[in-house]
C-alpha cells in the first residue's frame, strides 16, 4: 500500500446543485456568484466542454452556452455538504487533512493492517461518499501528499490513479501537468518538440536532472505541512455587484454582510482566523488586495468587520474608479479555545456569537441581525 490519498469532489458547488434537485442531472449547470454581474464558481463537466470555467464573467459563460442552467450559489449548503463528506473520510481513517472545502488527504500508512489494498480503499470511499451524499470524487493515490494529488488531477472526472513510482510517472506525464512548470515554460518545451517527461529525458539529459529537482524543491513545502484537522484553511465571502459603485456606505454594507457570512463558518466550525483581508476589483477589472495578521485570532462579527472596513478606508481610492466586486476572507485558520482564562470584552463577543447563530437555526436568519444592516435594509 501507499502512503497517501487525496480525494477531491467533482465540480462541487454544481454536483451539490444536482444532488438537491435530481432534475438537473444530465444538464450543463453553473453555478454562479451574487448579483446579475456575478462570475462562475463552479461548472459542472458538461458545461466545461463549452469552455466555461471558474472566474468567468456570466456574460461571457451565456455566450459560450445559452442552454446552461445558471443557478446562484449557495454556500451555506455546500457547507453542509461539506462537513458530512469529512464525516464520511472520519470514519474509515482519524488521520484525515481538511485541505478545502471540497478535497481532503489521508494519511493510510497505519491502516495497512485493516486493508491490504489502497485500490481497494479507493473505490470503497468512493462508493461511500457516492451512496451517501450523491456526489462523484475523484481519488489520487501516492507515497507523498503532492504525488497522490497529482494523480487526483489525472484520474478526473470520477476515477481513481496511483502513482507507484514517481521518476518513471514524471517521464510519462504531460509535462504541463508536471507540478513546478508553468504555463510559460511548457509552451516553451512544446515549441522544441518536447510534449512529455520522456521526451526531455531522450534528447537533453542535464535538462530533465533539473526539472526533477525542481519537482523535489516543489516537493519539499508541501510535504512539510503535516496532515491537520482543520476544517479549511481559508474562508471568503464576496460579490459582484449589479452596477459599479463607489458610494463607501454602500460598500460598507456589502463588507458587512460578507463579515457576518465569515464569522458564522468560523464560529459554526469552531476555528479562528489569524489573518484577515479584503479583494477590490475596479470597474475594469484591476485588482488588489489589503491583509493583515490579527493577534489572537478571531470568528466574532465584530473584530472581523472593524478589520475588514479599516483596510478598505485605509486603501480605496475613487479616484482610481467605481468597484466591480468586493471579496472579504480570513486565512491561516487555527483551532482556538472559546473561552479565555480572564473576562474580556474579546470573550464577551465571542460567546455572544454561537447565540446569534443558534437562534437563526432555530426561528429563521432573519429574526436576529446586526443594527447596522437593518439601518440600511440591503438584504432584506
Amino acid at each position: 500500500m501507499s502512503k497517501v490519498l487525496h480525494i477531491d469532489l467533482d465540480a462541487f458547488f454544481a454536483s451539490v446543485e444536482i444532488a438537491e434537485d435530481p432534475s438537473l442531472r444530465g444538464k450543463e449547470v453553473v453555478v454562479m456568484g451574487a448579483g446579475k454581474r456575478g462570475v462562475v464558481t463552479s461548472a459542472n463537466y458538461g458545461a466545461r466542454k463549452y469552455g466555461i470555467k471558474a472566474g468567468m464573467p456570466y456574460k461571457k459563460a451565456f455566450s459560450l452556452c445559452p442552454s446552461c442552467i445558471f443557478v446562484p450559489a449557495k454556500y451555506e449548503l455546500y457547507e453542509e455538504y461539506s462537513r458530512k463528506f469529512f464525516k464520511i473520510l472520519e470514519e474509515f481513517s482519524p488521520d484525515v487533512e481538511h485541505y478545502s472545502i471540497d478535497e481532503a488527504f489521508i494519511d493510510i500508512s497505519r491502516l495497512k493492517f485493516l486493508w491490504n489494498s489502497d485500490l481497494k480503499l479507493a473505490s470503497m470511499i468512493k462508493e461511500r461518499i457516492k451512496s451517501s451524499i450523491s456526489l462523484e470524487s475523484s481519488v489520487g493515490i501516492g507515497d507523498k501528499k503532492v504525488s497522490a494529488k497529482v494523480a487526483t488531477e489525472l484520474a478526473k472526472p470520477g476515477g481513481i490513479c496511483k502513482i507507484t513510482d514517481e521518476n518513471e510517472f514524471l517521464k510519462g506525464v504531460i509535462i504541463s501537468k508536471i507540478p513546478g512548470i508553468g504555463r510559460r515554460l511548457s509552451v516553451k518545451f512544446s515549441m522544441l518538440g518536447f510534449e512529455r517527461g520522456e521526451d526531455i529525458e531522450r534528447k537533453d539529459f542535464l535538462l530533465w536532472e533539473k526539472i526533477k529537482t525542481g519537482f523535489g524543491l516543489y516537493v519539499l513545502p508541501f510535504e512539510r505541512n503535516q496532515l491537520s484537522s482543520l476544517p479549511f484553511q481559508s474562508v471568503s465571502r464576496g460579490q459582484t455587484f449589479d452596477k459599479d459603485i463607489c458610494d463607501k456606505e454602500e460598500i460598507l454594507s456589502y463588507i458587512s454582510h460578507f463579515c457576518g457570512e465569515i464569522s458564522e463558518t468560523l464560529v459554526k466550525n469552531r476555528v479562528k482566523a489569524s489573518v484577515l483581508g479584503i479583494k477590490l476589483r475596479y470597474y475594469n477589472f484591476y485588482e488588489e488586495f489589503y491583509k493583515t495578521k490579527v493577534f489572537p485570532p478571531v470568528s466574532n462579527y465584530s473584530d472581523i468587520f472593524k478589520t475588514a472596513k479599516s483596510l478598505f478606508l485605509k486603501n480605496y481610492n475613487p479616484i482610481r474608479g467605481k468597484l466591480r466586486a468586493v471579496t472579504v476572507f480570513g486565512e491561516n485558520v487555527k483551532r482556538m479555545p472559546y473561552s479565555y482564562l480572564f473576562d474580556s470584552k474579546l470573550n464577551k463577543r465571542e460567546s455572544l456569537s454561537p447565540i446569534i447563530i443558534k437562534i437563526k437555526e432555530k426561528f429563521g436568519e432573519n429574526k436576529i441581525f446586526t443594527a447596522k444592516k437593518l439601518a440600511q435594509n440591503r438584504f432584506f
